[in-house]
């Protein structure tokens, strides 16, 4: 062994706590919970303010404020929703020929959803999201969220199978069913 190894190993034998009463005890920190921001339900009539945002920019001289744009199409989405993933049931082959297997995937509430009309939105999904909301032409879905937690442009519109509910959809492959939240 060469002299440099045994006075690498002196030292770090030497550096090693010698008891117990040597090892500093761990101090862990606080937890600090989440606080979801509360979310008012969506009033016809009602004064609204706008929310609060750090890049608050006045909108360009070519852009009509959001309330005179809206359509009765678009109308008909400002407010509330209760937005959630909706199950499926599909099969897949079993190892046993002539059977196939049986998958069963439950929904999930996904949190509310306000569309205000003053152009703004607040969706407690994914710990709470807010942001502008523009018209699009598609009809299928005239109102697009920007979502800049996810980077996405969510399309929402109405569920033509379902009256009373909207789709809420990403453009790929992800999309959310909502109703109109239960008055109490």
């Amino acid at each position: 062994m060469s002299t440099r190894r045994l006075l690498l190993c002196l030292i770090f034998v030497v550096s090693l706590p010698t008891g117990a009463q040597d090892i500093a005890p761990f101090q862990a920190q606080a937890v600090k919970p989440y606080q979801a921001q509360d979310i008012k339900p969506y009033q016809p009539g009602a004064v609204e303010q706008e929310p609060r945002r750090e890049e608050a920019r006045p909108p360009a001289r070519s852009e009509a404020p959001a309330s005179t744009q809206v359509s009765a199409n678009v109308r008909g989405l400002l407010g509330a929703w209760q937005s959630g993933v909706s199950g499926a049931v599909w099969t897949s082959p079993s190892s046993i020929p002539g059977w196939e297997n049986l998958h069963i995937s439950p929904g999930a509430m996904a949190g509310l959803l306000v569309i205000y009309p003053n152009g703004t939105y607040v969706w407690n999904s994914y710990g709470g999201k807010k942001g502008r909301w523009s018209t699009s032409n598609d009809t299928d879905y005239p109102i697009v969220l920007d979502d800049r937690v996810e980077n996405k442009k969510w399309q929402v519109g109405f569920d033509r199978a379902s009256p009373g509910r909207i789709w809420i959809y990403d453009g790929n492959s992800i999309s959310y069913s909502a109703k109109r939240p239960a008055r109490k």
